[in-house]
């Protein structure tokens, strides 16, 4: 009898050791994978759906990023309808101290006088108008790039804005924006995602040549604004409740070179300088939801490090420090001052970061996207859903209506786009833009 109670609390023993060290390999265990479902709400990747790092792919085309299989959605939506008192109020304030601080420029310059504002500071659009107009193709050395012409900013400035024909117009022309102020559709798309308890936030990026007017526009006013009518259509989003990032206001405070600058030296975009500041700025606001603040910090689902930071090429046609655009000696200036490394960012596993159909944050937008988000995930410690082509403006909202289950695990929609792609905003499609006058009563 003895023996057998010894042999059973042997058995015992031996059982509670072996649990000892099962359990808090399955638990930790859990924690320390990224590609586990734990309370995070990481999502559960199988190792086999992530293709190795490619960076012509993790760069320029989010549409080919491998993706989580909806079925593999973490936990971490499953709160995604539930109200969110404490972020609805975080919101609210974030939208009124912003229309104050634009509403308050107004009142500086001209006394909270719109129209005043913009008489007084014709004279510098004139000269913006005047700069870019003086540019011929003659400038270039390759003459076959007509239309492409290239604005250069004064006393040695290597940063240089190409395109500047196409893309500065909204600086210079208030009109460019009558349409988009008067058809309202970023109001439209907000109401109309805000009765599916969805929040939108809208982020219209500036072109370099605002952001550095000081180098473009000789003389300049003070407080670097010479197009009131711009400011003018931000607070007029927010007046109406739509959450904007103002990224003017956003890049002035950081605009010198520390040591980079935040826009490329010879490319329409940003760089990945402006990249970071603008994704801590949206990290910021995303932590206000309950799953914002879980995935920020915990444990940490990707790694950074530093790698090369790469053009698009274009079949040859340019090699983003501006060959094909720039004189020589431009072109040398150029070279030296491109940031050329990246914070690349990679799954522990070292993949590139997938793009999960069942985040509650969707990152929607035009070529200013690519490699954004990746910083964005880094800053949110969060995998995001992604809908990005070149020149989008409103077309996500088409893939909406037609496709509504896009949206099912979604919170938060990150609208990127350019303040001048809003002078070419393409209609809404009928559901969203009834949204305006009420009639649409999608839930």
């Amino acid at each position: 009898m003895q023996t057998a109670r010894t042999s059973s609390f042997r058995r015992l023993v031996r059982f509670t050791a072996l649990a000892a060290v099962l359990v808090p390999f399955f638990v930790l265990g859990g924690w320390l994978d990224p590609l586990y479902t734990g309370p995070q709400g990481i999502a559960n990747l199988s190792r086999g759906v992530a293709a190795r790092y490619d960076p012509k792919i993790a760069v320029f085309d989010p549409y080919k990023l491998p993706k989580l299989a909806p079925k593999d959605v973490g936990s971490i939506t499953a709160e995604s309808a539930r109200p969110e008192p404490r972020a609805a109020r975080e919101r609210a304030e974030r939208i009124r101290r912003t229309a104050d601080a634009i509403g308050a420029e107004c009142s500086h310059a001209a006394n909270g006088d719109w129209s005043q504002w913009e008489r007084e500071t014709e004279r510098y659009r004139s000269r913006l108008l005047a700069c870019v107009t003086a540019l011929t193709d003659s400038t270039h050395v390759d003459d076959s790039k007509a239309g492409f012409a290239v604005l250069e900013g004064a006393d040695g400035f290597p940063l240089f804005e190409i395109h500047s024909r196409q893309y500065l117009n909204y600086l210079y022309d208030p009109e460019t924006l009558h349409q988009f102020r008067r058809e309202r559709a970023v109001v439209a798309a907000d109401r109309w995602l805000r009765r599916q308890r969805i929040d939108l936030i809208f982020v219209p990026v500036p072109k370099m040549t605002e952001v550095y007017v000081e180098h473009f526009v000789d003389p300049c006013p003070a407080d670097g604004i010479i197009a009131p009518h711009l400011r003018q259509t931000l607070l007029e989003l927010l007046e109406a409740d739509v959450e904007v990032v103002d990224g003017w206001r956003l890049f002035r405070a950081v605009r010198e070179p520390d040591p980079d600058y935040l826009y490329n030296t010879a490319d329409p975009h940003w760089a990945p300088r402006g990249m970071r500041v603008m994704a801590k700025e949206i990290a910021d606001r995303i932590e206000r939801y309950s799953f914002g603040a879980r995935a920020r910090y915990g444990p940490p689902i990707a790694r950074t490090s530093p790698g090369p930071y790469h053009f698009v090429d274009n079949g040859g046609v340019f090699d983003g420090y501006g060959r094909g655009f720039l004189l020589p000696e431009q072109y040398e200036r150029a070279k030296k001052a491109q940031t050329t490394t990246l914070p690349e960012v990679r799954m522990l596993d070292g993949n590139a970061p997938p793009d999960d159909p069942g985040s509650p944050v969707m990152v929607i937008g035009n070529s200013y996207v690519p490699v954004f988000r990746e910083q964005l995930i880094k800053e949110l410690n969060l995998l995001t859903c992604t809908r990005a082509s070149d020149h989008q403006t409103t077309h996500s909202f088409d893939d909406f209506v037609r496709e509504p289950e896009l949206l099912a695990h979604c919170r938060v929609i990150v609208w990127i786009t350019t303040d001048q792609h809003m002078t070419q905003f393409h209609p809404l499609p009928p559901p969203v833009a009834a949204a305006l006058s009420g009639q649409n009563r999608t839930e």
